[in-house]
């Protein structure tokens, strides 16, 4: 018998682990999943587009190596290719842990599937690539994500879950403790290969449908194309798995094509001819196929031994005929190495189907014409002409975010078949249209028929299915392609329905309350709004604004930018047909923000008293989106190459004027004058960033000559790119941090002085206000002065104030010891 005290230690420790589920369900519930974890289910989510091989699903080789491992080790595992042979839900529903594998276009499906099965209080796991790069999305739909090469992640989650250990030990997980996200760190690439088991393809469902047995002899890419992941995820260095493993993958091909899934399967030549030769030694010589670049056809041995064992198709990136694009894509390859390439391997009888990548910075139409022109002139077998598409780990990626080019993030639409981002010579449109011309061109009739001629059954049925599937895409892509035709999918339906209501034949002039605008976005907008022809103004800022009917108080409690909309508002009330109104995304959570929009939905309620506002959307602090632009302008003009160019004179001109702005800010701020004052200005970036604010300020400051310090803490610096909407964020940091930053600034030697410019109304100014008048008596030896904006703008009496502050420094440093 257990004593009184015994039970009553059990009994508490008990209804301690009860209040600890209570308080976090999610966690706990994992733990007492940890217990019986035994039967796993992994998922590869269907790819949603259709493209030339749709019909010969090749499954990826992550899966069925964890599959393999997890089995080795009693587990009860399944793998389900959902392309091969669907998703059998009630037995996955049985599972105790779902695995879910996806690149970019399946994760919209591995989102859906992971919905599924945790509302069935399953746990689940994602991986691949795309979660590799956006693990904060992937949490969002699961409760773990693998991040890179999954196979010694994967298998110490299920050991920390089946054993209860912790989870801050696992390099390469991300994990949800509370609210909180937590990313362990990358795990370092494993050299040895070996060490993974041969793959066990048979735990894949459907597994005999199969037509194609994928193998891998290899990971890793030394090249450094800009549009690739490959690097980012498997590194630079090749890793390569023994001939003998190799061998004994081939041995399970039972007659079935077999396709070396490296990405380039001859990198070490050297290494691939004596893998050849171990097959013909072996009598292993299924019909095969690889990925290899052009330099294949440098080594005529290394084709004749590829011949001999039974190699029947390559697969080659060739990417562009077109030297500039090859130059920026860093493919490190020429038009005359591919065509050397197609000569070498039609000699030697392997067939070939060449991808090339159209839409990059240097395509035009033409470009896209003379591709198919090439293809068809060097008879390539078979070919896919692939719209650039900018995936998540890749530079192409980073660069259009920066670039504000990005056109939707529905990664369904991230297969290289449609247009998702905003091309610089062409529009989307065209360039959708000539991929799609280039595509029935390339497999016509015609073509068809010449290989019907020389009796080619392989090519005549892959062009017959290409053309059949080029049909289809259309069909399924229809409202896809009406969307495209203006170049502006909308993200969302509330989105789209903002602009139904506008009577378009009575639109004749628009305004703007200019005051509100940014650094620089003026002179953009004058440029675009001049190109498609559109009357506007820019209202002026009025002091005495009668109160707008409806409205029951005048904004007099807002911060003062608050107040300057309202008077900009009120100001083109009876002079315009449409107001846009300028909202920033990247502030949207910002006091002056939900001041700002409650101020503009109050107004918007006064239908019959106030023209139309539309709000006019920026992606960042830096300017107009392609996508913004193109919106408001099609209310007015629907020819959207028009506007397409208005948009692109006005980035070039808008280039000229801001690199000029910036040499004399960055010269202000960086140049340095030992026998100056060193000073730190900060300030709201919704004030700094308007000229009409900060401008006066900051010029008195230059003519004074003192050294701007900037802001060293946030990391934000000057553009390297030239880029007209980036890196404008010369001194100030984002509102949050303002206090922070302050209080750095003071404590920083090298600094003499700070300046925060701010409104009355303004949070973050009034956090330093409160803070310096709290630390008056502290001991902080550094002068520090408010600058507080008024209604009435009087930065004579203000610039006066400044000129005060920087003699008081002076003096505060004479005394100190210093020298100026």
């Amino acid at each position: 018998m257990l004593s009184q005290k015994a039970n009553a230690y059990i009994y508490l420790t008990y209804l301690r682990d009860f209040v600890d589920f209570l308080t976090n369900k999610r966690d706990n519930f994992l733990l007492m999943k940890k217990i019986n974890l035994k039967k796993i289910a992994l998922i590869e989510p269907k790819s949603p587009g259709i493209h030339v091989f749709s019909r010969v699903p090749i499954p990826r080789l992550g899966l069925p190596i964890l599959g393999t491992i997890l089995s080795s080790k009693g587990f009860q595992v399944k793998i389900y290719v959902e392309d091969l042979d669907g998703i059998d839900f009630d037995d996955v529903y049985q599972s105790d842990l779902v695995g879910l594998s996806s690149i970019t276009t399946t994760a919209p499906r591995s989102y859906e599937i992971a919905k599924k099965v945790r509302g069935r209080g399953i746990p689940v796991v994602l991986g691949g690539a795309h979660n590799t790069f956006l693990p904060d999305e992937g949490l969002e739909h699961a409760d773990f994500v693998v991040r890179g090469e999954a196979e010694e992640t994967f298998e110490e989650l299920i050991d920390a879950l089946v054993n209860r250990k912790d989870l801050d030990g696992i390099a390469g997980l991300s994990f949800k403790r509370g609210e909180s996200l937590v990313h362990n760190p990358p795990r370092p690439l494993n050299d040895n290969l070996n060490l993974y088991p041969v793959p066990d393809l048979s735990l894949i469902q459907g597994y005999k449908k199969m037509k194609v047995l994928p193998i891998s002899t290899s990971r890793g890419c030394p090249f450094n194309c800009n549009f690739c992941s490959v690097t980012a995820i498997n590194g630079k260095n090749y890793r390569f798995r023994t001939h003998e493993l190799i061998i004994e993958e081939l041995k399970k091909a039972n007659g079935r094509h077999v396709f070396f899934c490296d990405d380039n399967f001859t990198a070490n030549k050297e290494r691939a001819k004596v893998l050849l030769e171990y097959m013909l030694q072996k009598n292993l010589m299924p019909e095969w196929s690889a990925q290899v670049r052009v330099d294949v056809v440098n080594d005529p041995d290394l084709l004749k031994l590829m011949k001999r064992t039974n190699c029947y198709h390559v697969y080659i990136g060739f990417e562009s005929i077109n030297p500039k694009t090859l130059k920026l894509f860093k493919k490190g390859q020429s038009i005359e190495h591919i065509e050397r390439s197609i000569r070498k391997l039609h000699e030697a009888k392997i067939k070939i189907h060449g991808m090339f990548v159209l839409g990059s910075d240097e395509d035009e139409k033409a470009t896209i014409r003379e591709t198919v022109k090439f293809a068809k002139r060097l008879n390539i077998d078979s070919v896919q002409f692939m719209i650039l598409t900018p995936l998540p780990g890749t530079q192409v990626y980073d660069n259009f975010k920066r670039e504000s080019r990005i056109l939707t993030t529905d990664w369904s639409l991230y297969d290289a078949h449609h247009v998702v981002y905003v091309p610089k010579k062409i529009t989307p449109m065209e360039l959708q249209t000539e991929t799609i011309k280039a595509m029935k061109n390339f497999y016509s009739w015609s073509q068809i028929f010449k290989r019907v001629m020389v009796a080619d059954s392989f090519n005549v049925l892959i062009k017959t299915q290409a053309k059949y599937f080029i049909s289809k895409w259309e069909k399924l892509n229809h409202s896809y392609m009406k969307q495209i035709k203006t170049g502006v999918p909308y993200e969302n339906e509330e989105e789209k329905a903002s602009f139904p209501f506008l009577n378009l034949s009575k639109l004749k002039t628009i305004g703007i309350p200019g005051a509100s605008l940014h650094l620089g976005s003026r002179e953009f907008l004058n440029s675009f709004f001049k190109g498609i022809g559109i009357n506007f103004r820019f209202a002026d800022l009025v002091k005495d604004v009668p109160l707008m009917k409806g409205l029951s108080s005048a904004p007099s409690e807002s911060c003062l930018p608050v107040k300057f909309a309202y008077n900009q508002l009120a100001e083109l009330k009876d002079k315009v047909d449409l107001i846009l109104f300028p909202e920033i995304r990247g502030a949207k959570s910002g006091q002056y923000c939900t001041k700002l929009s409650n101020l503009i939905e109050k107004i918007k309620s006064l239908k019959e008293e106030f023209p139309p506002i539309v709000n006019f959307s920026f992606d960042s602090f830096y300017g107009p989106s392609y996508l913004a632009c193109s919106k408001i302008g099609l209310l007015f003009n629907q020819n959207i190459k028009k506007i397409h160019q208005a948009y692109q004179n006005a980035v070039d001109q808008y280039k000229e004027s801001i690199i000029e702005k910036l040499k004399i800010f960055k010269e202000f701020s960086l140049k340095r004058n030992e026998k100056s004052l060193n000073i730190a200005f900060l300030s709201p970036s919704y004030i700094l960033h308007n000229s009409y604010l900060s401008g006066p300020i900051l010029n008195y400051l230059k003519e004074k000559e003192v050294n701007l310090v900037t802001d060293k803490f946030s990391g934000k610096r000057f553009p390297v790119d030239g880029s007209p909407f980036h890196g404008q964020e010369f001194f100030c940091s984002s509102d949050e941090r303002m206090l922070d930053l302050t209080m750095n600034f003071a404590s920083d030697s090298t600094v003499d002085g700070i300046l925060v410019l701010g409104s009355d109304g303004c949070l973050s100014f009034n956090s330093v206000k409160q803070k310096i008048e709290e630390q008056d008596n502290s001991g902080i030896d550094k002068p520090i002065k408010l600058l507080q904006l008024e209604e009435d703008l009087n930065f004579d009496n203000m610039i006066s104030d400044i000129g005060l502050f920087l003699s008081s420094i002076e003096q505060w440093k004479k005394s100190a010891g210093g020298s100026i």
